[in-house]
């Protein structure tokens, strides 16, 4: 896989010109204002008390734990923008691991990274579609099969679901949120479960079982509370 990861590095150095030339990311090591920190630090409360809190995700603990997830904030406001901030984040997740020492205690990157807007106005069905369009130009650019991209929004909604249906607050999030992931991270964090195919059926369950109250209560604490779902517009 890293001579792999290697090769679509290359190819993505020579047409990055064209998909990220600019980024409205976060500076790396600037000190972010409140209004900057805002939305990471949602997701960050999001990510410990619900992903985490309620084990949505069983496979979230421990890499949280070591630091090897990455929260970035974009504070793109156009659609081409965003899809630009989303393919820098890309970029870093598809370089090669430096070879290091094998006595090295941790990695020198993280395994995944959410990506989270702070506009609010990000429609969701414009995430789905900045989502979509990133996966196609990294599959175009010979990156097929190496990343996923999964989307979370305040008024995400299963296609074919009713809009009160509890189940989608799986991927509810206190603001739109792209969470990209390595393929070789999810094919051994999935080898390493026993049971893969029931942490769907649990987590509806679970959420069911709170109840709308107190699922709304719980994601106030976040710092935004989750709007009233409107259909989605998918292709």
């Amino acid at each position: 896989m890293r001579v792999r990861r290697g090769r679509v590095s290359q190819v993505l150095r020579m047409n990055w010109p064209r998909y990220a030339q600019e980024s409205h990311m976060i500076e790396e090591g600037k000190p972010p204002s409140p209004l900057d920190a805002s939305p990471e630090a949602a997701v960050e409360r999001w990510l410990e008390d619900a992903i985490i809190g309620l084990q949505l995700c069983p496979f979230a603990a421990k890499p949280w734990r070591e630091g090897l997830i990455r929260i970035a904030t974009s504070h793109a406001v156009a659609p081409e923008d965003a899809v630009h901030d989303v393919l820098e984040e890309a970029w870093m997740l598809l370089q090669p691991e430096p070879d290091l020492p094998e006595e090295t205690p941790l990695q020198t990157r993280p395994q995944t990274t959410l990506i989270a807007f702070s506009d609010p106005t990000l429609e969701f069905e414009t995430l789905l579609d900045i989502a979509a369009t990133v996966e196609d130009l990294i599959d175009q650019a010979g990156g097929v099969g190496m990343l996923q991209f999964i989307t979370f929004h305040p008024e995400y909604r299963f296609e074919g679901e009713d809009a009160d249906e509890l189940g989608a607050w799986t991927n509810r999030s206190p603001v739109p949120v792209i969470h990209i992931l390595r393929e070789d991270e999810v094919t051994r964090a999935v080898e390493q479960h026993p049971d893969t195919l029931s942490i769907p059926e649990r987590n509806v369950a679970l959420l069911r079982e709170m109840g709308l109250a107190k699922l709304q209560a719980l994601w106030k604490t976040f710092g935004a509370q989750a709007r009233p779902p409107k259909p989605p517009v998918l292709n």
